[in-house]
């Protein structure tokens, strides 16, 4: 009789009618290793949300929160192109411990109190980064048993990216976390091919998308490693595949759009934001056309739907970017595998290349490879598509299912496994070069942050979360509390006790008191990175910051603070002194 190897415990058994997944329900090594990962990236997680401010964002996310668990609006946030349920996961289970601890002044006014707020706000969303923890561990252990677990634990509790974004309250974690959730459902349908799990995966979908509207890229990508993974298995016939997966996508896009009604509680909202004539259409419709088109989007349409046809106007339009030392509004597409080769610890894009060339005995069986499929198609859509190249954070999504797949190693040889201990132990090296500031995370071969600043910029690097660093370094240094701070971010610097004078410069304005040209009267000038570096702020208004040596950097590598008086030199009188 033919054997078969068994996916939890890799060694040979006896066939089985059905394949299963079974656990042992004994306590060894690997759950006393997967326990320890967990409290150790949860440290690590709550250091850093204590040492960064708001990023940008953040108070914006915040405002829409307590407005919305105050009264229920919401449009803000749709008109904003962003959807609707990411935020609600990560503040209103906090809003509601605060209202209980009477605290509801804080919940009326979350700007007033954001230093408090968010960092409450902060660490309640943890929970979602538990969850893409759980989910990533559990794959891998389905995959390739406990010692890969283990692994998996410990590369998503000591990964620099994942720490960094699991510490402020925007959109990435909760993204990551579905988007993990339906590809582990969709890997399992491929297994079994039980429609149960494909429904499942649906679902989530549906919710992923309501997290970011870029789940919506990830449904095609499914059914193509569908079709791949159809291609390899020689028993199907091509014709009854092709229209089985014809009628899957119909059934999975219908439960995708019901499941994100359902978790947007039938919100909707119009296309258009005024009634009556548009000229934007008439003008290029024609008044007879227009008439019926001015109804079509004046019809209420569901919440995210309206938000995502916002976003792809925002996509259509472009958006400063910043890649190399040059400013574009639409990008590059090799922004993105740029920055995952910048921003990435050298020791994981080592394991990637390794992974390659050690299979665990049982890989086709277990169709892992629809993994690397999955990550590859993503990178190659993000970067051929996006026209907003704003950070790495893009990627996130495909962080934990590439996780999974390295964690193949601990079921490969000798070779393999000690290659994935190394790279763990390299990951925590390159976590400790800059924690609690992981957000400004850059490896070795971009030259570090510093080196980094010249790579890329917006989230990358500063992404407005420095204000706390600032006041850190004022509270050490008080001559550094005359300045003049230029600031990019959406932020008022004196809620975190940082002590200037500020011009705060935003995405989408500048303050109406900006001096005409970089000056101060203050013997201090700070300026974030993204606006010496970046593509934020007057175009050439801070080049000449370029050839001046900054006094200080900021412990987080945000700010730069240059003595006024260099300003007024020429850089050879700067060099030279």
């Amino acid at each position: 009789m033919e054997t078969t190897i068994d996916p939890i415990r890799n060694d040979l058994s006896q066939p089985k009618p059905k394949r299963r997944f079974e656990f042992s329900r004994t306590i060894g090594i690997a759950e006393i290793l997967i326990a320890a990962a967990l409290a150790v990236g949860l440290a690590l997680i709550f250091q850093t949300i204590l040492a960064s401010s708001a990023a940008y964002d953040e108070t914006a996310y915040l405002n829409v929160a307590s407005t919305w668990y105050r009264t229920g609006k919401q449009e803000s946030i749709t008109r904003m192109g962003s959807p609707l349920t990411f935020w609600k996961l990560q503040q209103v289970p906090t809003l509601w411990f605060l209202d209980a601890l009477n605290l509801s002044a804080w919940v009326d006014d979350p700007i007033e109190h954001q230093s408090q707020v968010l960092t409450a706000i902060r660490a309640g969303s943890t929970w979602l980064w538990v969850v893409a923890f759980a989910i990533t561990t559990l794959w891998a252990r389905l995959l390739y048993g406990r010692a890969a677990a283990a692994a998996a634990a410990w590369l998503v509790a000591l990964g620099p990216n994942l720490i960094a974004h699991a510490s402020i309250a925007t959109m990435e974690i909760p993204v990551t976390a579905a988007i993990a959730a339906t590809t582990l459902l969709y890997w399992r349908y491929l297994q079994d091919r039980d429609r149960r799990f494909l429904w499942g995966s649906a679902a989530v979908a549906g919710i992923a998308f309501s997290c970011k509207f870029t789940t919506a890229v990830f449904v095609p990508i499914l059914f193509l490693v569908d079709s791949i993974d159809r291609a390899f298995d020689h028993k199907r016939r091509t014709r009854d595949s092709a229209v089985e997966i014809v009628k899957n996508s119909i059934l999975y896009i219908a439960i995708f759009l019901l499941s994100n009604v359902l978790i947007t509680g039938f919100s909707r909202v119009p296309l258009s934001e005024v009634r009556g004539r548009h000229p934007f259409v008439e003008a290029r419709l024609g008044a007879r056309a227009a008439a019926i088109v001015d109804r079509l989007v004046e019809i209420p349409l569901p919440s995210d739907w309206v938000g995502f046809a916002t976003q792809i106007n925002h996509q259509r339009t472009g958006g400063p970017s910043y890649l190399l030392g040059e400013r574009r509004m639409h990008g590059w597409r090799s922004y993105y595998i740029i920055a995952f080769l910048v921003k990435t610890p050298p020791a994981i894009l080592v394991l990637l290349i390794a992974r390659f060339f050690f299979n665990p005995e049982g890989s086709s069986r277990r169709k892992d490879r629809i993994l690397p499929m999955i990550a590859l198609l993503f990178l190659a859509i993000a970067s051929a598509g996006s026209t907003r190249n704003y950070g790495v954070r893009y990627l996130l999504p495909v962080a934990p299912l590439t996780i999974v797949w390295l964690s193949g190693l601990a079921a490969s040889n000798r070779l393999g496994r000690s290659a994935l201990i190394a790279a763990i132990v390299g990951v925590a090296v390159s976590t400790a070069s800059i924690h609690p500031y992981e957000l400004s995370y850059f490896n070795i071969l971009a030259g570090g942050a510093e080196g980094g600043k010249t790579i890329l910029s917006d989230s990358n690097l500063d992404w407005g979360q420095g204000l706390r660093s600032l006041a850190k370094l004022q509270s050490e240094y008080p001559e550094f509390r005359d300045i003049t701070i230029y600031y990019f971010g959406d932020v008022e610097p004196r809620r975190y006790k940082v002590f200037g004078i500020a011009y705060v410069i935003r995405a989408t304005s500048l303050p109406r008191d900006l001096p005409a040209a970089l000056s101060a009267k203050t013997r201090y000038v700070g300026v974030s990175r993204s606006l010496a570096y970046g593509p934020w702020g007057p175009e050439g208004y801070f080049d000449r910051l370029k050839n001046i040596k900054p006094v200080v950097v900021s412990p987080d590598h945000t700010f730069a603070i240059y003595l006024t008086e260099d300003l007024r030199r020429r850089p050879s009188e700067v060099e030279k002194r």
